[in-house]
């Protein structure tokens, strides 16, 4: 009887919203999705032919724009969520308009640029991606994709990525985009363990440890937190889920956190001076309050109702190593960002809708695909502090996924035993 319910509750999620559309219409949004993605991490080592790059870039956004017309559908069944995000996307809209330029390089920024261009005001409409099982399971194969993507990459321009190269500061942001779009995706397949084989769940963790320890080397400590929280969040729900028994979970954590702290402090202790000597030289290290206090003192009331527009600056002169500067557009505090470009009404809008989607994830649904999707919700809230999150990447396309997935009654309904069925049948 209750398998019959729960798959009437799946059937009637696959209707409007939650259908499946065409499975060709789905790989060619993805698979365009991941070559734009791909070409825009190559192109950011300058060491790839760039034009080659662009041309890449160009064949992704005609695959994922024109699939898209067969993959979203343009209505959502939770009419709360559905008045909000409408509001939401019409002040995108006016927020990209904002400051438009019909320049040939603005135009070129915005269309190659994942991180601050175009599509970062697009981004939310992955809200309107199908959710079922079948769906999900594409994206958990691209995240897949992608985990293995940084690996290579990041053995290939390992003289960028642990060595700095290409001087501190270019290197550094070469780092942060491979493990933000490639690297970080990896964590929502280890949040979701259940649904998953077990050689599925030790690759992600592996991307996540690789990702955590090029961090460290490079001391990013915004990135640091990330993994160190995508991953303890996930062994907590670990301790929740698993089938193990309590007592031996219980046993096993104390063992593998004393002896991970252990291992970690002998580790820091002897190389001190060598592979954690920058993250120790960067502990106290406050490279925030002064650009902070540029932005506070840069921002009248209009802008920070209002924000800039998308290419949205803020007087703060002299902080990028290399060469002078006056303005900036890009603030490394996510929530500023947002208020720098939307204003507090970018700000609020989002919150409405993210915060009631936690909520509903974490304590009003019966499976760890709910929970983790709360979890994911929150943790990306909180990262707006320490990183900026906001941008065309996959772990963003995800965050909207999720709020669509936490709002759904019949997909919080479902027990895990049905959705295991449908992700490995089990």
């Amino acid at each position: 009887m209750v398998r019959e319910s729960g798959n009437q509750n799946l059937a009637d999620s696959n209707e409007d919203l939650f259908h499946t559309p065409s499975v060709w219409a789905l790989n060619i949004f993805w698979i365009g999705y991941f070559v734009y993605i791909i070409a825009f991490v190559a192109s950011m080592t300058t060491l790839v032919n760039y034009t080659v790059c662009q041309g890449l870039q160009i064949l992704g956004m005609l695959m994922f724009l024109a699939a898209s017309v067969f993959t979203l559908k343009w209505r959502h069944d939770n009419q709360y969520l559905t008045k909000v995000f409408i509001i939401y996307m019409i002040w995108m809209v006016i927020t990209a308009v904002r400051g438009f330029s019909f320049d040939y390089q603005f135009i070129k920024l915005i269309l190659f640029m994942p991180n601050g261009g175009i599509f970062l005001y697009l981004a939310p409409l992955a809200i309107m991606l199908p959710v079922t099982p079948k769906a999900l399971k594409k994206v958990f194969n691209l995240a897949i994709l992608l985990g293995f993507a940084y690996g290579v990459i990041c053995v290939i321009f390992y003289q960028i990525v642990i060595y700095g190269a290409l001087g501190s500061r270019v290197s550094t942001g070469i780092f942060e985009v491979f493990t933000h779009f490639m690297g970080i995706p990896a964590a929502f397949i280890f949040i979701t363990f259940l649904y998953h084989k077990k050689k599925v769940n030790i690759f992600a963790l592996g991307v996540i440890a690789l990702a955590f320890v090029l961090s460290v080397i490079r001391a990013r400590r915004g990135l640091m937190l990330m993994n160190v929280t995508l991953f303890l969040s996930s062994y907590i729900l670990f301790l929740k889920y698993s089938k193990v028994s309590k007592t031996l979970n219980i046993a096993l954590s104390v063992v593998m956190i004393s002896m991970i702290g252990l291992y970690a402090y002998m580790v820091f202790i002897n190389n001190r001076g060598g592979l954690f000597g920058l993250v120790v030289s960067r502990i106290d290290e406050d490279t925030r309050t002064g650009v902070e206090q540029a932005f506070y003192a840069s921002m009248d009331l209009k802008g920070w109702i209002f924000g800039r527009g998308i290419n949205g600056q803020y007087y703060c002169p002299g902080i990028d190593e290399g060469h002078i500067t006056v303005y900036r557009s890009v603030i490394e505090t996510g929530y500023l960002q947002v208020i720098l470009n939307g204003g507090l009404i970018s700000l609020v809008l989002y919150l409405m809708m993210m915060v009631p989607a936690l909520i509903k994830g974490l304590f009003r649904s019966n499976n760890l695909l709910c929970k983790a999707c709360g979890t994911w919700i929150l943790l990306f809230i909180f990262y707006t502090y320490p990183t900026t999150i906001h941008a065309f990447s996959l772990s963003y396309l995800i965050l909207w996924m999720a709020v669509s997935i936490c709002f759904n009654d019949n997909i919080r309904n479902l027990t895990d035993d049905e959705l295991m069925e449908q992700f490995i049948g089990k």
